[in-house]
């Protein structure tokens, strides 16, 4: 399965290794092929910071580097999984790189780093950024390749597919969400779903399922409002804060009942933890001064509440209580 996608924008468009690129032209491809700009710069392996440059007027263009990843010694790092500040150190100057790109390399956050400089933390995560790339692109080729789409896929075609580009199927479940941590569950779904896994844009949840459940998802988001109330207060604005994470993962909850099926116990411990997610994002709407903080270098908000990768979120999700 060649990617298609990205060899027609290339020829299309006349860029190559090296062209210079600026926004504008970056918004016209996409509203011409009709996909997003998250899409476009992933194929272009362009960084999102580029972008909030490009916002704030402090860049015009940015060169294009295809395969930038590909000249780094880093397979004995990326098997052990971790860095310390030492042994950043140590990589930057035998690659012969700067410091931000290392990092980008290592998919380790400005955040993280800073944190590890700090001796806040004795070691950061790194991901293997190649593969992720074309994990990416897998998941790109699925969502606009004729015979592929939003649907359940199985482990054999999953299989194929990855062979076809080069990584294992472990690689494409451990890169397939943002998350890392969603790696565990992808293995669960694979393992246990008859169906396969579902791949593809967030759906609706089914009807009867929802008609069925939602009384008990109702008594469910009421005991998280009650529990995060001590900190944020939450019970001034209880019955909204249920209603929204509701209404979200009715919205988009569709494809998380059918990857979970097989055990309705977990299913409805990782609705609810969507739920508390877009509860906090409401929230955060409606308090910005209290909760919100941002990372400009990875164009995302840091999680200071820390749902995710807690041990509530370990416990949600996992222990099946």
């Amino acid at each position: 399965m060649e990617n298609e996608l990205l060899i027609n924008i290339l020829k299309k468009y006349n860029l190559k290794e090296g062209d210079k690129i600026d926004f504008e032209s970056l918004t016209q491809i996409c509203e011409q092929e009709q996909i997003t700009l998250e899409e476009l710069l992933l194929m272009l392996q362009i960084n999102k910071h580029t972008i909030y440059k490009f916002k704030k007027n402090k860049q015009k263009t940015t060169k294009l580097k295809f395969n930038k990843y590909n000249n780094a010694n880093l397979e004995d790092i990326l098997k052990c999984g971790k860095i310390n500040q030492e042994s950043f150190e140590r990589t930057r100057k035998n690659n012969q790189v700067k410091t931000y790109t290392l990092m980008r390399m290592l998919g380790i956050s400005r955040y993280e780093y800073n944190k590890m400089k700090k001796e806040k933390m004795e070691y950061v995560k790194v991901l293997d950024i190649k593969k992720k790339y074309i994990v990416d692109m897998i998941k790109i080729d699925l969502k606009y390749t004729k015979g592929y789409g939003s649907r359940y896929y199985s482990e054999d075609e999953l299989t194929k597919i990855c062979h076809s580009k080069g990584i294992k199927l472990d690689d494409f479940l451990k890169y397939y969400n943002k998350n890392i941590k969603h790696y565990r569950l992808n293995k669960l779904i694979v393992e246990n779903n008859k169906n396969g896994l579902w791949i593809g844009e967030s759906i609706v949840m089914p009807n009867e399922f929802f008609n069925v459940n939602e009384e008990y998802m109702r008594s469910r988001l009421n005991k998280v409002v009650d529990k995060y109330n001590i900190i944020f207060r939450w019970k001034q604005c209880k019955d909204d804060l249920v209603q929204e994470g509701i209404f979200g993962i009715q919205q988009k909850g569709g494809s998380i009942v059918n990857n979970f099926s097989f055990d309705f116990k977990l299913l409805f411990n990782i609705l609810i933890v969507k739920a508390k997610y877009i509860m906090i994002n409401y929230f955060k709407k409606k308090n910005k001064e209290r909760c919100i903080s941002y990372d400009a270098y990875s164009h995302n908000e840091i999680d200071h509440m820390n749902i995710f990768g807690s041990e509530d979120y370990e416990l949600v999700a996992f222990d099946n209580t």
